[in-house]
């Protein structure tokens, strides 16, 4: 009986590689499993403590001991991979039942490092160790997608009335079609993105922004199923105990366009950026200012300048540009 088993499983791995001519078999006796591996991906042994993602290689398969993710503790992306390709750890060959649903235990904290030559790609997820990562009702796959950027159109953040919403950065992290349940928070870094309003989307549901302030960045409280954002000098971090697609958005204020002054120029409506720290800087400099078609004339006849202490230059950056044109008509008189 124990030879005909040997033979049929021969014959299986034949006809697997047969069917698959441009992919290996992967047979691992410590997790039971067999598995056809594609050309895109790369096998991550359970003695592998750092990993550099290879831009043809972007689905890290895991094996090892079942449930538990082996001595990985970094995965470093290069900027040689690109910003929108979906890199993917998959652990779904060693994925457990839970009850009712599947999980594995992060053995070692796992750094996850996503470097873009665009600074505001860049990405850092911290999963502690000792972290049960499980989905709800037992579905799961096993692929769990490490920090990628996907379109700004991709959402839809909620509208706020005499604003317009700007979406500045979405990326997805876990699983596009479940949600992904942490037993410890996870630190998700957001490079550039500090004082942005931020928020996630599940599939199938609307989107729901994070108003929770974490009290620190090191070991904040969250709890179960839920989250907390913080600004650390230019970055946006998000601690959260649940994955799915997450975004970082503005408001910028829209106020009816002033009266035209004499002569017949139309300002345009006046826009402003809810909160955004350069605006806050430059109403310091015009705080006791109003401008009038004098000023508008100044500012036309220096348009371009870059003249130190320029009069018309209104934000003090050195050139006479659309922003100087901006600030004159939120304080037009």
């Amino acid at each position: 009986m124990k030879n005909e088993k040997n033979f049929l499983l021969f014959c299986l791995l034949v006809i697997l590689v047969n069917l698959s001519p441009m992919a290996s078999v992967l047979a691992d006796s410590s997790s039971a499993s067999l598995r056809v591996i594609a050309e895109d991906e790369q096998i991550i042994g359970s003695g592998t403590e750092e990993v550099v993602v290879d831009p043809d290689k972007p689905i890290l398969v895991l094996t090892g001991t079942p449930g538990t993710t082996g001595a990985l503790s970094k995965i470093n992306i290069p900027d040689t991979v690109p910003d929108d390709t979906e890199v993917v750890l998959d652990f779904g060959l060693l994925i457990q039942l839970g009850s009712p649903y599947l999980q594995i235990t992060v053995t070692n904290e796992l750094t996850i490092v996503r470097n873009s030559a665009i600074p505001e790609n860049n990405f850092e997820l911290v999963i502690p160790a000792g972290t049960i990562i499980r989905d709800t009702d037992a579905t799961w796959d096993g692929r769990f997608i490490l920090p990628s950027v996907k379109a700004n159109n991709s959402v839809n953040v909620p509208e706020i009335t005499g604003q317009e919403s700007i979406v500045k950065k979405v990326i997805e992290v876990g699983s596009p079609d479940l949600k992904l349940l942490f037993s410890k928070a996870v630190k998700l870094k957001l490079s550039s993105q500090a004082g942005r309003y931020t928020g996630y989307l599940i599939a199938g549901a609307v989107f729901t922004e994070i108003i929770n302030i974490c009290e620190n960045n090191i070991n904040p409280l969250v709890a179960d199923d839920s989250e907390c954002k913080i600004s650390t000098d230019n970055d946006l971090i998000i601690w959260t105990k649940h994955f799915t697609k997450f975004a970082a958005y503005i408001y910028m204020s829209v106020s009816p366009a002033p009266l035209a002054p004499p002569g017949g120029f139309s300002p345009p409506p006046r826009y402003r950026e809810s909160p955004v720290k350069e605006i806050e800087q430059v109403e310091q400099v015009v705080e006791v200012e109003r401008f009038d078609i004098f000023d508008f004339n100044l500012l036309m006849a220096n348009w371009g300048s870059t003249t130190p202490d320029n009069p018309a230059d209104i934000n003090k950056n050195n050139i006479v540009d659309i922003f100087d044109f901006n600030l004159l008509m939120v304080y037009w008189t």
